[in-house]
């Protein structure tokens, strides 16, 4: 009969988020999200102490106006966005004639680092790690290798081919060539090959022999664009003719050098373009100056003239006289701005002065700009957070867990009942003491109700069965059996029947907790052992007619143990003895023994969690089962909840079983 208190059961839309049940399922699997954090955070930590650091020099610029600039009205210069004389100063100070000056003043065509290991080469050189003395390790720096050149030529058909350089003795080393040769040097010595445009001398070599150092010499071309990538540019404020440059690199000190050859180089240029300028413009008015000093000396010669051959003062010989002596002061005027012109050009050309001023010059801070530590830590947190939550959603979905009696229906398996969840049954029995049994403290709770249910159906059920004894089992481990078989136990009893609860689990039961027997107490190892009658190992239970044969002392050997014919022989003396005899198995999945004790019981159940056992599972054991050729009698859905959803909840497979298993 259906309890009144099932009516009250919510039913909950499955299509439904619930946050309560995700919360729910990231509190199962917290213990993955805090290791995948944990992780994630290790991991960032290595990759921050790995990468090497980035440092940035900076500089500051001042374009001042050139003579003869178009000055726009304020109200048009909206129109053109940016300052035109920024635009072009910034186009020039990146274009290619600057920067390949630059690359010349320091050899930046010149490569020669030491041999880094692969991955983690930085993260051993910056901390000192030691490495193994083995010869495929040897080659790689540490912390003190070092390598300097004064100078390097290689044939064009070289370039971009690395030179393998190993130290072989004091001052003296080897390299391989991109053709395989082999030849021997000194520092400080020109190393010149016969017949190869090739040409090489150290500055200094510093490291132990066999340590290896990598020579190359890469393009012009290639030296340019890699000094663009990492130099930057702009405007700092909106024509403000002041341009802010920079430059990254993970050597400090080449950080600060590469930056002052650029800006020298860009002044030089600057400079000479002005002096180039001045130039063409005082060749220009060189040709014009003759000119207008012929212009001055007719003006001067026509006024003259003028003047002598008219003596009488009338109103048309003062307008002409006037006129005259405009034309004089003009060209008089032309003249001398011509001299004070050409004079100030001559003045440009000589003083090699530009329209741009070094106002800060190279500076790198203290600090590396990258890797910036705190944010990569922090997103590495959240990163290894994130796959957590995902390893945990992903983990309950592939293990999609028995949604109702319909999913054990279609494997063939009939469901004989259907066990309510209970928080206060599931809170008790995660104690190490003694664990009260839910029928004796709240015999009215739903969950006592549906093993009544259970009661009943096996009483009609195993009106067949060869002997009166039930065998209970599960896939895995936290399904609930041993909670069932003991409040089954006491219902039974309870009704008047004979009952005998035998624990079967010999390797981990724990059925001795809800009667508080001693772990030393004889029980079911000592019986098939033949230490013991099985009568003498009985312990009365709480309830009257009610028995308890717990496991007794762990044997070494539990499966050995059970295939002797003795448990055959014991099967057989409590069907004559009791209505029932319910034996609480281990799980199938796990090990081999409830196989064996199934085969000597008259009917076999399994113990199927809701939301947590997944179907694959209950297939695979009854799989084990009839390969054993025992026919399964049904199962027993448990922790049957409406309001929760199986991705929340989780179970655990450290239930380990061993052959040497410690006695308790």
């Amino acid at each position: 009969m259906e309890h009144p208190k099932a009516r009250l059961t919510p039913v909950v839309d499955e299509d439904e988020i619930d946050l309560g049940r995700l919360m729910a399922a990231v509190w199962a699997g917290k213990f993955l999200v805090t290791m995948a954090a944990i992780a994630g955070l290790c991991t960032g930590i290595l990759y921050v102490m790995a990468t090497p650091p980035t440092y940035q020099a900076d500089a500051l610029l001042q374009l001042e106006e050139r003579a003869g600039r178009l000055a726009l009205p304020e109200a048009m210069q909206g129109l053109v966005g940016n300052d035109p004389l920024s635009v072009t100063e910034i186009e020039i100070l990146r274009s290619r004639s600057v920067l390949s000056q630059a690359v010349a003043d320091l050899n930046l065509t010149w490569r020669a680092e030491p041999l880094r290991a692969p991955v983690f080469g930085h993260l051993l050189t910056r901390f000192d790690v030691p490495l193994p003395e083995l010869d495929a390790l040897s080659g790689y720096a540490r912390t003190t290798e070092d390598i300097r050149l004064e100078h390097l030529e290689v044939p064009a058909t070289w370039v971009g081919e690395p030179i393998d350089l190993t130290i072989t003795g004091n001052d003296q080393f080897r390299i391989v060539t991109p053709d395989g040769s082999l030849y021997d040097g000194r520092i400080g010595e020109t190393l010149a090959l016969d017949g190869l445009d090739f040409v090489l001398r150290l500055e200094s070599l510093t490291g132990a022999p066999g340590r290896r150092f990598v020579i190359e010499q890469i393009s012009e071309r290639a030296a340019v664009g890699e000094l663009r990538d990492a130099l930057s540019v702009a405007e700092r404020g909106r024509q403000s003719n002041v341009l802010e440059v920079r430059y990254t690199s993970h050597d400090r000190a080449q950080a600060q050098r590469v930056l002052d050859a650029v800006l020298q180089a860009y002044v030089n240029q600057n400079v000479a373009r002005s002096a180039a300028e001045a130039e063409s413009s005082l060749q220009f008015i060189e040709t014009q100056l003759p000119e207008a000093e012929r212009a001055l000396s007719e003006a001067e010669r026509a006024l003259s003239d003028f003047q002598q051959q008219r003596q009488s003062v009338h109103p048309e010989v003062a307008n002409e006289v006037l006129n005259r002596t405009r034309n004089l002061e003009l060209a008089r005027g032309s003249y001398t701005e011509l001299l004070a012109r050409a004079q100030e050009l001559r003045v440009v050309r000589a003083s090699n002065v530009g329209n741009v001023r070094v106002l800060d010059t190279a500076e790198v801070a203290g600090t590396p700009i990258a890797p910036r530590r705190s944010r990569i830590l922090a997103l590495s947190i959240i990163l290894g957070v994130l796959a957590g939550l995902g390893l945990v959603f992903l983990r309950n979905w592939m293990r999609r867990g028995v949604q109702g009696a319909q999913d054990l229906e279609q494997l063939g398996l009939p469901v004989l009942a259907t066990i309510n969840y209970t928080a206060l049954a599931e809170a008790r029995s995660s104690r190490k003491s003694r664990t009260p049994i839910l029928a004796l403290t709240d015999p009215t709770d739903l969950t006592v109700e549906g093993i009544r249910s259970l009661r009943t159906g096996l009483h009609f059920g195993m009106l067949d069965a060869r002997t009166r004894t039930l065998a209970i089992t599960s896939s895995a481990p936290d399904a609930g059996k041993s909670f069932i078989a003991a409040n089954l136990a006491v219902v039974t009893a309870q009704a008047g029947q004979s009952v005998c609860l035998v624990d079967a689990d010999l390797r981990r039961g724990h059925l001795r907790r809800y009667f508080d027997v001693p772990r030393d107490a004889l029980g079911l190892a000592d019986v098939l052992a033949g230490n013991v009658s099985w009568e003498d190992a009985l312990q009365e239970g709480p309830v009257p007619g009610l028995f308890f044969l717990p496991t007794g002392k762990f044997p070494p050997n539990p499966s050995e143990l059970l295939m002797r014919e003795t448990l055959g022989e014991l099967t057989q003396a409590l069907s004559e003895r009791f209505d029932l005899s319910i034996l609480d198995c281990p799980p199938v999945l796990a090990v081999t023994d409830p196989v064996i004790v199934a085969r000597s019981a008259g009917a076999t159940i399994a113990v199927v969690r809701y939301g947590v056992t997944p179907t694959g599972e209950v297939a695979a054991l009854q799989k084990a089962m009839e390969a054993a050729g025992v026919r399964m009698s049904g199962s027993i859905l448990n922790a049957y909840d409406p309001r929760r959803q199986q991705a929340g909840y989780n179970y655990n497979y450290n239930y380990r079983y061993s052959y040497g298993a410690r006695r308790r």
